[in-house]
């Protein structure tokens, strides 16, 4: 690890990570959750249920962009920086990106298991 992420704050270390991580948790269990209950189980009031878990899901991708996107607004400019701290703004944008696709991903899947609901054989 270069000196100069040593001497950054262990939010700006961890942050340009978080927008990673928390929409792919966000995604897989918005995914998870809504294809195990709702088209296995059909329970009473679905639509309510994928919303529910739709909208817990999204603020949480959501939460993982907004903080990537403020660790790299943290990070010196790109004509300042040295390479390390560039490649550290560049995967905070990779980040933020990703958790804006996975958002996405969540209003699609919202939407089928709106439209979608429960099947029973």
């Amino acid at each position: 690890m270069s000196v100069e992420r040593q001497t950054f704050s262990a939010r700006l270390r961890f942050g340009k990570w978080v927008g990673l991580w928390l929409a792919l948790l966000a995604a897989f269990a918005d995914q998870q959750i809504v294809a195990n209950t709702v088209y296995a189980r059909c329970p009473d009031n679905s639509q309510t249920f994928v919303l529910g878990v739709g909208g817990v899901c999204a603020v949480i991708a959501l939460l993982g962009a907004v903080v990537s996107w403020r660790t790299r607004q943290a990070l010196p400019a790109e004509s300042t920086a040295s390479h390390a701290l560039q490649t550290d703004r560049f995967i905070a944008t990779l980040s933020a990106v990703f958790a804006a696709v996975c958002l996405l991903v969540i209003v699609f899947g919202t939407s089928a298991g709106l439209v979608l609901r429960c099947e029973r054989f």
